[in-house]
């Protein structure tokens, strides 16, 4: 690699981050894809490597100036290259609910998950006043829910999800399913609500 690529890739001057291996590594990689004497590569050491954990800052009840100060150098000693330097930046936004007054943030990279419950209709949803024009059908009945567990950059996924046969609820986690009573589907894991204004029956199946 030629000294101003090690330059670029923050090769001397990042200390928690990768010395530019990983540029090193791809461009080894590229090289030997290219060169066509093998039929197939294993890239074993193209790998990234774990970083140095570096303790978050305690930025509560500090203004905001002050707080995007300290998350920006936090940022700074595991992130120093030339593409963060063109691409990256920092902002806030903020949504708050009319109803639970429960706060959604997002300082710069990283976002605040609500932990907070908040309770949901599993039945009788009533969409009326949110439909215009013809109203067929405004009742809206729950039957799955997705749930997140973790931050808002990582974590893991289950499912909670109303059998059309015996109308009992079950949990997906992985490969465990498991029943569960309808009170156990609300929750702070709660992440993205399904609801159908469809009749909550058995499916009929032709056979020919």
């Amino acid at each position: 690699m030629e000294p101003t690529h090690r330059l670029h890739t923050g090769y001397s001057y990042n200390p928690l981050g990768m010395h530019g291996e990983g540029a090193e590594e791809y461009a080894n990689l590229v090289r030997v894809l290219w060169c066509g004497k093998y039929g197939a590569i294993s890239p074993q050491s193209f790998k990234i490597k774990k970083k140095v954990y570096v303790t978050e800052p305690e930025v509560e009840g500090m203004p905001d100036p002050q707080a995007a100060q300290k998350a920006w150098e936090r940022h700074l000693r595991r992130n120093k290259s030339i593409v963060m330097d063109l691409f990256q930046d920092q902002f806030k936004s903020s949504i708050k609910c009319k109803v639970c007054s429960s706060v959604f943030q997002m300082r710069g990279r990283w976002w605040d998950k609500i932990q907070s419950t908040i309770p949901f209709p599993t039945r009788d949803l009533n969409m009326a006043p949110h439909v215009v024009g013809e109203q067929p059908r405004s009742q809206y009945s729950l039957y799955a829910v997705s749930n997140h567990y973790g931050t808002m950059s990582g974590g893991h996924y289950t499912a909670c999800c109303k059998n059309v046969f015996h109308g009992d609820w079950c949990s997906y986690d992985d490969s465990t399913v498991k029943k569960i009573s309808q009170g156990q589907v609300q929750s702070s894991a709660a992440y993205i609500l399904f609801y159908t204004c469809m009749p909550f029956q058995r499916p009929s199946i032709k056979t020919w």
